[in-house]
């Protein structure tokens, strides 16, 4: 595999675009005695797959003392946190951050995308060792 990525350290102009990030893992959580009928109906209006499944299909929730989200970018984060506070829900946000390299030719401004996570980890630590410098991009904060 080495010798299939050896140009990002063997031509000129390669480095490694580093972008950090920081991604939010958010759940609403609901008092002690779980969703009532109220809450699962402001929670159909925070979260659009719910509303689309009809109020039914939302009533599955009564009773439940927390609805994970998922992972959200930033931006994200603040829309779901000004909507919730709107609605009189309360959200849980842990952040998560996240740092990723992308190998950018700066002569050329070409960039390899390697979709395969684990390949591209693969292929960013070999280009590490190798000495293929590293440029610091803005975060998202």
């Amino acid at each position: 595999m080495e010798d299939d990525y050896a140009f990002l350290w063997s031509e000129p102009g390669w480095t490694l675009r580093c972008s950090r990030r920081t991604d939010h893992r958010m759940a609403v959580v609901f008092g002690g005695s779980g969703a009532t009928v109220a809450d699962v109906s402001r929670l159909r209006a925070l979260v659009p797959r719910l509303a689309e499944r009809g109020a039914r299909a939302a009533m599955v929730y009564l009773g439940a003392t927390r609805l994970e989200l998922g992972l959200v970018s930033a931006s994200e984060a603040r829309r779901v946190h000004e909507r919730a506070e709107a609605l009189g829900l309360r959200v849980d946000d842990v952040e998560v951050p996240r740092v990723g390299y992308l190998p950018v030719n700066e002569r050329t401004q070409m960039c390899l995308l390697i979709e395969d996570d684990a390949l591209s980890r693969a292929v960013v630590a070999l280009a590490r060792e190798h000495g293929v410098p590293v440029v610091e991009e803005a975060s998202d904060r």
